[in-house]
């Protein structure tokens, strides 16, 4: 998603039963044409706030740039991020696996 803007993304951060603003990191991880097919996240109440924890983890991997302002922060995709989305993909389908499986 991010490779495929080219330049700085919202963040856009909002609880799960918030709405979002479109085009945001946050609308892009609840959207139905991201890899998932949905919401990031397995249970109500445990999802949402995709765009306040994944980010800072992918810049620590030297996947993304981020702003680091009080508010309204942004990101930008490094040449890796195809990595991410493969990475995302995988990430979903162990946790979907996992919770089918665990009583």
């Amino acid at each position: 998603m991010l490779e495929a803007r080219g330049d700085w993304v919202e963040l856009g951060n909002a609880d799960e039963g918030k709405p979002v603003k479109g085009g945001t990191v946050e609308a892009w991880a609840r959207a139905d044409d991201n890899p998932v097919g949905g919401y990031y996240g397995l249970r109500k109440g445990y999802r949402g706030r995709f765009a306040n924890y994944v980010p800072p983890v992918l810049e620590h991997l030297g996947l993304v740039e981020l702003e680091h302002q009080a508010r309204n922060n942004r990101a930008r995709s490094d040449p890796l991020a195809r990595v991410l989305e493969r990475g995302v993909k995988v990430l979903a389908a162990t946790l979907r696996r996992h919770v089918e499986h665990s009583p």
